[in-house]
Protein backbone atom coordinates (compact mmCIF):
# COMPACT_ATOMS: atom_id res chain seq x y z
CA UNK A 1 0.00 0.00 0.00
CA UNK A 2 0.99 3.47 -0.60
CA UNK A 3 2.68 3.05 -4.08
CA UNK A 4 1.08 3.35 -7.35
CA UNK A 5 0.34 -0.37 -8.65
CA UNK A 6 3.53 -2.12 -10.65
CA UNK A 7 0.92 -3.29 -13.51
CA UNK A 8 1.33 0.62 -14.74
CA UNK A 9 4.73 0.85 -14.44
CA UNK A 10 6.45 3.47 -15.66
CA UNK A 11 3.12 5.67 -16.25
CA UNK A 12 2.77 6.04 -12.35
CA UNK A 13 4.16 9.14 -12.45
CA UNK A 14 1.99 10.42 -14.93
CA UNK A 15 -1.60 9.50 -12.95
CA UNK A 16 -2.62 12.28 -11.19
CA UNK A 17 -4.13 12.59 -7.59
CA UNK A 18 -7.47 13.25 -9.09
CA UNK A 19 -7.20 10.24 -12.16
CA UNK A 20 -6.13 7.91 -8.89
CA UNK A 21 -8.82 8.77 -6.35
CA UNK A 22 -11.81 8.27 -9.91
CA UNK A 23 -10.58 5.09 -10.66
CA UNK A 24 -10.68 4.10 -6.96
CA UNK A 25 -14.28 5.34 -6.80
CA UNK A 26 -15.04 3.52 -9.83
CA UNK A 27 -13.81 0.41 -8.76
CA UNK A 28 -15.59 0.88 -5.13
CA UNK A 29 -18.87 1.83 -6.93
CA UNK A 30 -18.83 -1.22 -9.45
CA UNK A 31 -18.15 -3.48 -6.39
CA UNK A 32 -20.57 -1.86 -4.04
CA UNK A 33 -23.24 -2.18 -6.87
CA UNK A 34 -22.47 -5.90 -7.76
CA UNK A 35 -22.14 -6.85 -3.78
CA UNK A 36 -26.03 -5.34 -3.14
CA UNK A 37 -27.32 -6.83 -6.19
CA UNK A 38 -26.31 -10.35 -5.28
CA UNK A 39 -26.85 -9.45 -1.26
CA UNK A 40 -23.27 -10.01 -0.39
CA UNK A 41 -22.40 -8.46 3.20
CA UNK A 42 -19.14 -6.77 2.61
CA UNK A 43 -17.04 -3.68 4.87
CA UNK A 44 -14.38 -1.41 3.41
CA UNK A 45 -11.14 -2.00 5.45
CA UNK A 46 -7.51 -1.06 5.38
CA UNK A 47 -6.35 2.64 3.83
CA UNK A 48 -9.40 3.88 2.44
CA UNK A 49 -11.05 3.47 5.39
CA UNK A 50 -8.65 5.25 7.47
CA UNK A 51 -9.13 8.01 4.96
CA UNK A 52 -12.88 8.16 5.74
CA UNK A 53 -12.14 7.87 9.57
CA UNK A 54 -9.91 10.45 9.40
CA UNK A 55 -6.76 9.43 9.50
CA UNK A 56 -5.54 10.35 5.39
CA UNK A 57 -3.11 7.85 3.93
CA UNK A 58 -2.10 7.81 0.18
CA UNK A 59 -3.27 4.35 -1.18
CA UNK A 60 -4.13 2.78 -4.90
CA UNK A 61 -5.29 -0.39 -2.80
CA UNK A 62 -8.91 -1.38 -2.13
CA UNK A 63 -9.37 -3.74 1.00
CA UNK A 64 -13.14 -5.34 1.68
CA UNK A 65 -13.89 -8.01 4.36
CA UNK A 66 -16.69 -10.10 3.10
CA UNK A 67 -18.77 -13.09 3.19
CA UNK A 68 -19.37 -14.64 -0.16
CA UNK A 69 -22.40 -17.97 0.55
CA UNK A 70 -20.02 -20.47 -1.46
CA UNK A 71 -23.25 -20.85 -4.48
CA UNK A 72 -22.83 -16.89 -4.74
CA UNK A 73 -19.08 -17.04 -5.63
CA UNK A 74 -18.94 -18.44 -9.73
CA UNK A 75 -21.90 -15.47 -10.88
CA UNK A 76 -20.28 -12.89 -8.45
CA UNK A 77 -17.30 -13.24 -9.96
CA UNK A 78 -18.47 -13.43 -13.67
CA UNK A 79 -20.67 -10.17 -13.20
CA UNK A 80 -17.19 -9.00 -11.92
CA UNK A 81 -14.98 -10.44 -15.31
CA UNK A 82 -18.05 -8.06 -17.26
CA UNK A 83 -17.14 -5.15 -15.35
CA UNK A 84 -13.80 -4.95 -16.10
CA UNK A 85 -12.26 -6.46 -12.99
CA UNK A 86 -9.20 -8.70 -13.88
CA UNK A 87 -8.32 -12.23 -12.67
CA UNK A 88 -8.43 -15.63 -13.66
CA UNK A 89 -11.88 -17.20 -13.12
CA UNK A 90 -11.05 -20.64 -11.87
CA UNK A 91 -8.18 -19.77 -10.29
CA UNK A 92 -10.00 -17.50 -8.38
CA UNK A 93 -12.70 -19.69 -6.95
CA UNK A 94 -9.70 -22.06 -6.17
CA UNK A 95 -8.05 -19.58 -3.93
CA UNK A 96 -11.35 -18.15 -2.47
CA UNK A 97 -12.34 -21.61 -1.34
CA UNK A 98 -9.61 -23.16 -0.38
CA UNK A 99 -8.01 -19.88 1.59
CA UNK A 100 -8.64 -16.47 3.34
CA UNK A 101 -7.93 -14.35 0.72
CA UNK A 102 -8.08 -12.92 -2.56
CA UNK A 103 -6.08 -10.25 -4.97
CA UNK A 104 -7.83 -8.88 -7.94
CA UNK A 105 -7.17 -6.29 -9.97
CA UNK A 106 -9.60 -3.28 -11.44
CA UNK A 107 -7.36 -1.47 -14.47
CA UNK A 108 -4.11 -2.38 -12.77
CA UNK A 109 -5.22 -1.07 -8.85
CA UNK A 110 -4.72 -4.11 -6.75
CA UNK A 111 -8.06 -5.10 -4.73
CA UNK A 112 -7.95 -7.49 -1.59
CA UNK A 113 -10.63 -9.70 -0.38
CA UNK A 114 -10.82 -10.87 2.92
CA UNK A 115 -12.64 -13.79 4.50
CA UNK A 116 -14.60 -13.49 8.33
CA UNK A 117 -12.66 -16.42 9.72
CA UNK A 118 -13.89 -15.58 13.27
CA UNK A 119 -17.06 -14.34 14.89
CA UNK A 120 -15.13 -11.21 15.45
CA UNK A 121 -14.52 -10.13 11.94
CA UNK A 122 -18.15 -11.01 11.05
CA UNK A 123 -19.13 -8.19 13.54
CA UNK A 124 -16.77 -5.97 11.63
CA UNK A 125 -18.81 -6.73 8.41
CA UNK A 126 -22.42 -6.41 10.63
CA UNK A 127 -21.35 -3.44 12.80
CA UNK A 128 -20.27 -1.14 9.47
CA UNK A 129 -21.81 1.91 8.37
CA UNK A 130 -23.02 3.27 5.01
CA UNK A 131 -21.95 6.24 4.58
CA UNK A 132 -22.17 8.72 1.44
CA UNK A 133 -18.52 9.21 0.09
CA UNK A 134 -16.68 10.46 -3.17
CA UNK A 135 -19.78 10.75 -4.92
CA UNK A 136 -20.66 6.69 -3.95
CA UNK A 137 -22.47 4.93 -0.92
CA UNK A 138 -20.37 2.51 0.71
CA UNK A 139 -20.48 0.37 3.98
CA UNK A 140 -17.24 1.37 5.88
CA UNK A 141 -16.02 0.13 9.04
CA UNK A 142 -16.32 1.89 11.99
CA UNK A 143 -13.08 3.01 13.91
CA UNK A 144 -13.63 0.67 16.65
CA UNK A 145 -13.40 -2.07 14.02
CA UNK A 146 -10.64 -0.67 12.48
CA UNK A 147 -8.88 -1.03 15.89
CA UNK A 148 -9.64 -4.31 16.48
CA UNK A 149 -8.24 -5.08 13.19
CA UNK A 150 -4.95 -3.03 13.49
CA UNK A 151 -4.41 -4.46 16.79
CA UNK A 152 -4.50 -8.39 15.55
CA UNK A 153 -2.13 -7.31 13.16
CA UNK A 154 -0.14 -4.70 15.44
CA UNK A 155 2.49 -3.71 13.24
CA UNK A 156 4.44 -0.69 13.70
CA UNK A 157 2.20 0.95 10.88
CA UNK A 158 -0.71 -0.94 12.53
CA UNK A 159 0.00 1.17 15.93
CA UNK A 160 0.03 4.60 14.00
CA UNK A 161 -2.68 4.13 12.83
CA UNK A 162 -4.94 2.61 16.21
CA UNK A 163 -2.94 5.93 17.52
CA UNK A 164 -4.64 8.14 15.00
CA UNK A 165 -7.88 6.92 15.14
CA UNK A 166 -7.84 7.31 18.86
CA UNK A 167 -6.62 11.14 18.35
CA UNK A 168 -9.60 11.70 16.00
CA UNK A 169 -12.44 10.20 17.70
CA UNK A 170 -11.29 10.32 21.40
CA UNK A 171 -14.12 9.59 23.92
CA UNK A 172 -16.54 8.82 21.21
CA UNK A 173 -14.79 5.58 20.60
CA UNK A 174 -17.13 2.54 22.21
CA UNK A 175 -14.19 0.91 24.20
CA UNK A 176 -16.50 -1.48 26.39
CA UNK A 177 -17.39 -2.45 22.70
CA UNK A 178 -13.54 -3.31 21.72
CA UNK A 179 -13.44 -4.90 25.00
CA UNK A 180 -16.02 -7.35 24.71
CA UNK A 181 -14.92 -8.31 20.70
CA UNK A 182 -10.98 -8.61 22.06
CA UNK A 183 -12.09 -11.22 24.41
CA UNK A 184 -13.69 -13.29 22.06
CA UNK A 185 -10.18 -14.14 20.75
CA UNK A 186 -7.92 -13.13 24.27
CA UNK A 187 -7.21 -11.51 27.54
CA UNK A 188 -7.29 -8.02 28.04
CA UNK A 189 -4.05 -8.63 29.29
CA UNK A 190 -2.80 -9.31 25.80
CA UNK A 191 0.55 -6.85 24.85
CA UNK A 192 -1.49 -5.17 22.07
CA UNK A 193 -4.65 -4.65 24.68
CA UNK A 194 -2.04 -3.50 27.13
CA UNK A 195 -0.70 -0.84 24.68
CA UNK A 196 -3.94 0.11 23.52
CA UNK A 197 -5.31 1.02 26.81
CA UNK A 198 -2.02 2.95 27.56
CA UNK A 199 -2.16 5.12 24.32
CA UNK A 200 -5.74 5.80 24.66
CA UNK A 201 -5.60 7.55 28.01
CA UNK A 202 -2.20 9.35 27.13
CA UNK A 203 -3.51 10.81 23.93
CA UNK A 204 -7.17 11.80 25.62
CA UNK A 205 -5.21 13.03 28.45
CA UNK A 206 -2.76 15.22 26.27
Amino acid sequence: MGTCPQSIGQLCEELTMDSIASKLTEALDKQRTIFEKRGIKYALIGGLALSYLGNPRFTTDIDFILHIPQLSLPGLLEELLQNGFEFDLMAAIRTWTQGNMLVIHYEGFRIDWLKPPLALHQHVIDRALEVEWKGTRIRVATPESMILLKLIAFRDNDQADVQGLIANKRSLLDLAWIDAEWQTIGELTDPPMVWFKEKYQLIINS
